[in-house]
């Protein structure tokens, strides 16, 4: 027997399991997938916009003043949690199709109208949510490296082994997989040595407000 079948107890009641839990807004599966998060991130986008749906929806309010709440409201619903989530193609579209549905339905339009993607997130000042979502995870992975290396956080990074072959067989999800987590380790030195370059500006912007360093730049320019 494993620790999977043992159960668990809080003051003599028995804690029941679950397969899929809610903890702090996300959604926890017992595999490890974030299926149900992205679903659930989704359905709170949707939330948020029935709330709004009497402004999105008014032809008399500007499309950027729509675009703007859109990024201010909608969008951190949606992202909410996503800069720990071990992202596939699927999860990426899914969030995509909900965007747009909600652009076109900000513009009046739908997808009869044969209205390209661009030309809406053009008119209401929107860049791609897929996008946004590489921008939080490189965000936080700047906040990490700027840590202490005794920080527990550090702990929790995986970095890709050096000379490691495809495994023969791999489908396309779990490759796409692989090719956004590279991308995010690619730029793990130049987070690094920019984590490093700003703790270097910071010194010399304190000692450039040194009246003593001014006076030393003078007389070396005489």
């Amino acid at each position: 027997m494993g620790y999977e079948d043992d159960d668990v107890s809080l003051d003599g009641q028995v804690v029941p399991k679950k397969d899929t839990f809610r903890y702090l807004g996300s959604m926890l599966q017992k595999e490890g997938d974030i299926d149900e998060d992205v679903s659930h991130r989704i359905k709170a986008g949707w939330l948020k916009w029935r709330q709004a749906a009497g402004v999105l929806c008014d032809h008399r309010v500007p499309r950027k003043l729509k675009g703007k709440f859109y990024r201010t409201a909608i969008r951190p619903a949606m992202l909410y949690g996503a800069e720990c989530w071990p992202t596939k193609r699927r999860h990426v579209q899914q969030l995509s199709v909900a965007e747009m549905r909600m652009l076109r339905w900000i513009c009046g339009h739908t997808r009869r109208d044969r209205v390209r993607n661009d030309d809406i997130r053009e008119r209401v000042g929107v860049a791609p949510i897929e996008e946004k979502l590489m921008q939080h995870r490189l965000r936080w992975f700047g906040h990490i490296q700027r840590r202490p290396e005794e920080a527990p956080v550090h702990i929790g990074i995986i970095r890709r082994p050096e000379n490691v072959k495809r495994v023969f067989g791999m489908g396309a999800t779990n490759s796409s997989t692989m090719g956004m987590q590279q991308q995010q380790q690619g730029v793990y030195g130049n987070m690094q040595a920019g984590a490093q370059n700003v703790q270097s500006m910071a010194g010399l912007q304190n000692q450039t407000q040194n009246p003593n360093f001014t006076q030393q730049i003078q007389q070396n320019q005489q």
